[in-house]
């Protein structure tokens, strides 16, 4: 499970961000609260069995300045003292209403996750879709209201991986199958991991497990020729995705990216004034520039297309993964994110402006690359969204690159 913060820095955390419309704030990232709370959320279940127990730092967190603060944490469960541990999130909600612990199984959006997360339930619901064997779940990634993923294992069995949605399961399910006859027909398309049961009354779609490493990890690789291989390959997945015609049932516009932008202003006056007033004049000429990215033809696209989203298996093929955010798009938009997440890395770590280069290569060998003007622009969104994200998920150990991820969005506005 991932984590946004070691755990040892909670408190410092609490009692560094302040919000008036907040009072009980600190009470998110206070060791003492959070062991007190997540005892009391589990004490029906838990009983006369061991507390649970916070291990690592924080999984998410989404911080409104003034409304809203929603914290998850990864926690060890035991029922007995002779059981193997077992690992759920525990999540800390806060509003001006003061705070409230829960566990992730219990999230109203998602009234089938007690059932997907309950192994002496669920096991016999996979028995009948997938395979017999005892199966038992693993949560790895929870987006309170929104989606699970949980690993799934039975002995003798090959491992597979449920994801509960709030809603729209089955069109999930509708637009990975499709994807997946497509890329059959298509050596260039990335290959996608096809659902191999849809349990309706659980919102919850299972896939196989996709092995290999992901572009991120490829990104890294110490041999440049493999580096450029691989992101030659995703370029070219990428544009593959791009022409298909399996049909997406949303529609993301420039003004929906420049909506999205505007709601992370308050977090920059509020945890990072200093560069607010450049965060507010991208803003600004992102709404200016509608008109240049009107009437543009939309494409397929991934819609949240980031260097993780891909991963290359042994056999050398693309996957494509997390397409729940399969939509019409301008295309540059998808090419814009990933180069990005790779301008971010770059800031962080050593940049590699080969990586790009590659990248762009695989792209144009499929399809012509989108008008550099628009490329721009898309380009301004992702790097001044990638900010906003980090202020909203309290990441304060990223802070320190936000001036820089500024700086890109205004020099791609010329600012």
């Amino acid at each position: 499970m991932g984590s946004d913060a070691d755990f040892s820095g909670a408190n410092a955390l609490g009692r560094a961000v302040r919000d008036p419309a907040l009072p009980t704030l600190a009470d998110a990232f206070d060791a003492e609260a959070i062991a007190r709370g997540f005892e009391a959320a589990w004490s029906d279940v838990q009983r006369e069995s061991p507390a649970p127990t916070v291990i690592g730092g924080r999984a998410d967190t989404a911080y409104a300045p003034g409304s809203s603060c929603v914290v998850t944490y990864p926690v060890a469960l035991q029922s007995r003292e002779d059981e193997p541990q077992r690992t759920a999130f525990g999540v800390v909600e806060v509003d001006a209403a003061g705070t409230r612990f829960r566990r992730f199984v219990d999230d109203p959006a998602m009234p089938g996750l007690v059932v997907a997360a309950d192994a002496a339930v669920v096991s016999n619901r996979l028995s009948a879709a997938v395979g017999n064997g005892e199966w038992r779940p693993v949560p790895i990634r929870y987006k309170p209201g929104r989606s699970c993923v949980l690993r799934y294992a039975a002995v003798s069995r090959e491992p597979v991986y449920g994801k509960v949605f709030a809603r729209d399961a089955e069109r999930h399910a509708e637009v990975l199958a499709g994807l997946d006859e497509a890329g059959a027909a298509d050596p260039q398309m990335p290959r996608i991991a096809a659902p191999v049961a849809v349990l309706p009354e659980l919102c919850m779609i299972v896939q196989p497990e996709v092995s290999g490493r992901s572009l991120s990890e490829a990104a890294n690789d110490p041999s440049p020729s493999i580096r450029a291989m691989c992101l030659r390959a995703a370029g070219t997945a990428l544009a593959a995705l791009h022409a298909t015609t399996m049909p997406a049932r949303r529609t993301v516009r420039w003004q929906d990216d420049v909506s999205e932008l505007a709601g992370y202003l308050p977090l920059f006056l509020a945890l990072a004034p200093e560069i607010a007033p450049s965060s507010h004049e991208v803003v600004r000429r992102l709404q200016e520039a509608t008109r240049t990215v009107s009437n543009v033809r939309l494409v397929p696209s991934h819609g949240a297309c980031r260097t993780d989203q891909f991963v290359l298996r042994d056999d050398g093929a693309i996957v494509a993964l997390d397409l729940d955010t399969y939509c019409y798009a301008d295309p540059a938009r998808d090419l814009a994110n990933i180069l990005g997440y790779l301008e971010w890395h770059g800031i962080r770590n050593s940049p590699d402006a080969a990586a790009a280069v590659s990248l762009i290569e695989g792209y144009e060998s499929m399809a012509p690359l989108p008008a550099a003007d628009r490329m721009e622009l898309y380009r301004a969104v992702t790097v001044l969204r990638i900010a906003g994200r980090r202020l909203r998920r309290l990441a304060f150990h990223e802070w320190q690159h936000l001036p820089a991820l500024v700086a890109r969005a205004c020099d791609a506005l010329s600012l």
